[in-house]
């Protein structure tokens, strides 16, 4: 039956990986043959290239084992596509090889896994050409037309989890004969990949974006303030395991945070890469490119500060990834924000008041140029904020409930998760909670100049006496430290930056190892999803 399927498949759709023909003899040895091998971009699918096109420059290897690729080892034969999508390996011994085919973040097998020693992952049969075949043929969720058709290898007629098979692919390598296969490479759901054709779907996406990663920001917030000394769980029962570090990689709240903030990294990098095509006005190419730029940078930057290390991701493809180091993810965030800085308007305005804007990205760059060490650059930046004369202090009566005010430098949204409602207004009444504004860049410049040696108090002086507080005068480093510190802890209460700076301070274990923190707690662990769908990502130590 399963037979059948498959070959009914390659008959109707022209589309099989493994459905081969064999040419005339091109070699009179009866022990080798030859395999050309025709790789598809299948993004590129249309009516009339219908298995999408073919994909020039595209990497081919065909291994003698499963365990060769599963282990990391070399593969028998490789190469590269030409042209017209092909690649020709001749004199091969005749058996079973293993081929995988990628270009970029695209693959010919999808959502790998490992079940007991072994990588699994869906297998393509081929590309839903209309409504009818998807209709008619088993398929995974909501696909559509020039989605892949998937190997429902237990023929229940649906695709699950259970219908992954054993990858690498086989391909069959017989004497005095070519085996020519379709190697079809893609993403899981290639119709979400599709570029955008108008301004509106893409302005309507990058929309769309803003409100997701607001509740998403707030997650971080929460997580960053319950992990701290800013807040209990006293009202979040279910945060109770980071209030308590007895969380695992099997926290559903850690999942959520990395596979979410992931997946609107997927988005933003369609929204970059279609734009271009588009045909806009340089004004209106940069505003969508630039926030696109400056939200994946700051999302980058919120899972760099609790996991380290993580994949540069690109393209759309969510599996197959490897981390990058530290060091590599903020060279990846700077690099962002500033393609950004130098596009967008400084500071968004009216309705849009919103939106990331240039002095944001500015304010992000201090925070990298704080975490990696660099002070310099972190006091040049915030001073750059602060004699721009746009932003001031606002009361703390007035700073929360009105966000278009000149204290706010970005703030995503207005409102909160109705869940966390108790955590954000457990002694203020607000109506938003900030992402940036100008109070940290005081105390940036302030901290900053501490490492640089220059003990100067008057920004500190100068938020104090708006707030009410007695002023101070630095003396040495320490008590300078010191001070500022605890500026900080009252400064931006529950604001999402808490825990990483005791972290970043050393003081993490002093402040909280009476809650059970230990030092690895400092970084959050790689969710267990994420390590079965990437190999190749390594936990954080101590999980």
């Amino acid at each position: 039956m399963l037979k059948k399927q498959i070959l009914t498949l390659c008959t109707l759709l022209t589309l099989a990986l493994a459905c081969s023909k064999n040419d005339k003899p091109d070699t009179p040895d009866e022990k080798s043959g030859s395999a050309e091998i025709t790789v598809y971009d299948a993004t590129q699918w249309s009516t009339t290239d219908t298995l999408g096109k073919p994909a020039a420059d595209a990497d081919v290897s065909l291994y003698k084992s499963r365990q060769d690729y599963n282990n990391g080892g070399q593969p028998a034969f490789t190469g590269k596509t030409a042209a017209n999508g092909k690649i020709v390996f001749t004199k091969l011994d005749t058996g079973t090889y293993y081929l995988v085919s990628r270009k970029e973040d695209k693959f010919n097998y999808f959502v790998p896994e490992l079940v007991n020693g072994e990588l699994v992952a869906y297998k393509p049969l081929g590309i839903f050409q209309n409504q009818n075949q998807v209709n008619a043929l088993p398929r995974l969720g909501a696909q559509t037309v020039g989605d892949f058709i998937f190997l429902d290898a237990n023929q229940d007629g649906i695709i699950t989890y259970t219908d992954k098979t054993w990858i690498p692919f086989e391909v069959v390598v017989a004497g005095n004969k070519t085996v020519q296969v379709n190697s079809l490479i893609g993403y899981l759901n290639n119709s979400k990949a599709l570029p955008f054709t108008t301004q509106a779907d893409a302005q309507q996406a990058l929309n769309n974006l803003y409100t997701s990663i607001f509740a998403w920001h707030q997650l971080q917030t929460v997580i960053d303030g319950v992990m701290s000394d800013d807040a209990d769980c006293s009202t979040l029962s279910t945060f109770c395991a980071f209030n308590n570090f007895s969380f695992d990689a099997t926290n559903s709240y850690t999942s959520s945070f990395w596979v979410n903030g992931f997946s609107y990294i997927t988005q933003l990098n369609r929204l970059i890469s279609s734009v271009p095509a588009l045909n806009l006005t340089s004004t209106d190419a940069n505003n969508l490119i630039g926030q696109a730029k400056g939200l994946r940078a700051f999302i980058y930057y919120e899972l760099a500060t609790y996991f380290g290390g993580v994949p540069l991701q690109t393209g759309i493809s969510g599996y197959n990834l490897s981390r990058s180091s530290l060091a590599d993810t903020y060279t990846f965030i700077k690099n962002d924000l500033t393609a950004a800085m130098n596009i967008l308007p400084l500071r968004f305005t009216g309705t849009d008041h919103n939106r990331i804007g240039a002095d944001a990205c500015k304010l992000l760059l201090a925070r990298v140029a704080m975490a990696q060490g660099d002070y310099q650059s972190a006091a040049t930046l915030s001073s750059d904020l602060i004699n721009r004369s746009v932003y001031s202090l606002v009361s703390r009566g007035s700073l929360y409930i009105n966000d278009d005010n000149v204290e706010i430098i970005w703030n995503i949204q207005t409102g909160f998760v109705s869940t966390y409602n108790a955590f954000y207004n457990a002694s203020a009444s607000k109506t938003f909670s900030p992402v940036a504004r100008y109070a940290e860049v005081l105390l940036i410049n302030t901290e900053a100049n501490i490492y640089l040696n220059v003990l100067n108090a008057n920004y500190i002086n100068q938020l104090l006496m708006f707030r009410s507080q007695p002023t101070v005068t630095f003396t040495d480093a320490a008590q300078a430290m010191d001070i500022v510190r605890t500026a900080w802890k009252n400064e931006l209460p529950r604001e999402g930056q808490r825990f990483a700076k005791l972290v970043k301070w050393g003081k993490a274990t002093e402040v909280l190892g009476a809650n059970g923190y230990k030092s690895y707690n400092g970084l959050l662990p790689v969710p267990s999803y994420v390590l079965i769908s990437n190999p190749n990502i390594v936990q954080n130590p101590g999980y």
